[in-house]
């Protein structure tokens, strides 16, 4: 069951997608989607570290960077590529990193309204560290990566211009640590909020 600290996270992460279909006369219709599309964002990040047998984690602000691109299915659906960069500073601990590079579907779901769900699903690399025992544990590790955001774009001249919000996991696995501790279940879990300009 998700904890409070869970849901808050969820529930900021998709604020501004929310807003924008809470906020009448706002959005313009859907565009048709058609060719080739690229898109750069940033995004204010909220990351922690864990695995199944570490002490409870906070979430550390930090910050984001995603690129992606890819090719137009049909005038709904988009797929492609997608690489994110996390980067996290927690004050007595080394910097921490979470690199994703995944391949992505999008789905343009409401006609009237510029509604954009993506999935996600690639590779992971993250350096972090976590707390074990008593012991602060550091780990350099390649994993999974998935991901769920949801978002939307409006046409701003050349591009187009909107909010997303996602969540994104580093999937790492159990973990064997310089120190010999094996760290079960080890993931990196991020919250994303931010905003995405992609050229259509």
């Amino acid at each position: 069951m998700a904890s409070r600290t869970d849901l808050a996270h969820a529930l900021r992460a998709a604020l501004s997608a929310l807003l924008l279909a809470l906020a009448p006369g706002t959005a313009a219709a859907s565009p048709v989607w058609e060719g080739t599309w690229w898109s750069l964002g940033g995004a204010y990040s909220s990351t922690k570290a864990d695995c199944r047998d570490c002490q409870n984690a906070e979430y550390i602000d930090s910050g984001s960077i995603l690129g992606r691109g890819g090719y137009t299915v049909s005038p709904r659906v988009r797929i492609g590529g997608e690489i994110t960069r996390t980067y996290r500073q927690d004050p007595g601990r080394p910097d921490g990193t979470l690199t994703t590079v995944s391949a992505i579907t999008q789905w343009n779901m409401v006609r009237a309204v510029p509604i954009i769900i993506e999935v996600g699903y690639g590779v992971s690399r993250a350096s972090y560290s976590i707390e074990e025992n008593g012991n602060v544990l550091t780990l350099h590790r390649n994993g999974i990566a998935l991901n769920l955001g949801v978002g939307s774009e409006w046409p701003i001249g050349p591009i187009d211009v909107g909010p997303y919000g996602a969540m994104y996991v580093g999937a790492l696995g159990d973990a064997q640590t310089s120190s010999g501790e094996v760290a079960r279940d080890a993931l990196v879990l991020s919250w994303f909020a931010g905003i995405n300009f992609t050229i259509p």
